[in-house]
This record gives structure tokens, C-alpha cells and sequence, in this order.
């Protein structure tokens, strides 16, 4: 693990732009160790900081939902596997029956049963 600059996670623990933007290029890994340092550093001292963005925790965007259009969406999706449901039991149906009527013949030819 990199070690880094104490100055530099104060920086980015008080929310500095500068240091934001010496830390954009870095790969992921190094990334969420210094935010895991900066928030631990934030814990420790109680820093607040205006508008950061350097944090591990991610904060969700608030958005409105529309209820009645999932409803619609899961009532489609139930009848298109029911339908396939019912499909699949009607062809397994058929089958038997074709099964069943080839014994049947088979029987009254005097034949053995067959093993399918």
C-alpha cells in the first residue's frame, strides 16, 4: 500500500480543490485508500468539509418514482412468464399424449412396451 503525504490528506479531509485534482489520476485502489485516510482523518478531528467529494461513501441522488409505471412493468413480466408457463405445460401435455397413443398402438399390434 502507498504511503501517503499526511499535508496532502489534511487537504483533501478540508475539502481543497487543488488536491482533488493531484488525486484524479490516480488508479482506483490508491483512490479508496485515501479516502478511507481522509474519512478517518475526518472522524478524528471533526472536520466538515464544504463540498469534498473525496469520500467512500456515495451519495445517491434523490429521484422520483413512478410506482404505477413498475407496476406495469412487473404485470407485463408475470403474464409474459405465465404465458410461457402455460405454453410449456401444453406442449408437455401433447407430448404425453403422443407418447400414450404410441404405446396404445404399440399394444394392440401385440408389440412390446417400448423403453422411449
Amino acid at each position: 500500500m502507498a504511503e501517503f503525504n499526511p499535508e496532502l490528506i489534511r487537504a483533501l479531509a478540508n475539502g481543497d480543490k487543488e488536491a482533488q485534482q493531484l488525486t484524479a489520476d490516480l488508479p482506483a485502489s490508491q483512490k479508496i485508500t485515501l479516502g478511507i485516510l481522509v474519512n478517518n482523518l475526518r472522524d478524528k478531528e471533526n472536520i466538515v468539509p464544504v463540498n469534498s467529494g473525496m469520500s467512500i461513501y456515495a451519495e445517491q441522488e434523490s429521484r422520483s418514482i413512478d410506482y404505477e409505471g413498475i407496476g406495469d412493468a412487473m404485470a407485463a413480466r408475470m403474464k409474459a412468464e405465465s404465458d410461457a408457463a402455460e405454453k410449456k405445460e401444453k406442449v408437455r401435455e401433447e407430448w404425453i399424449k403422443k407418447v400414450a397413443e404410441k404405446e396404445v398402438a404399440r399394444a394392440r399390434a401385440g408389440l412390446k412396451r417400448s423403453d422411449r
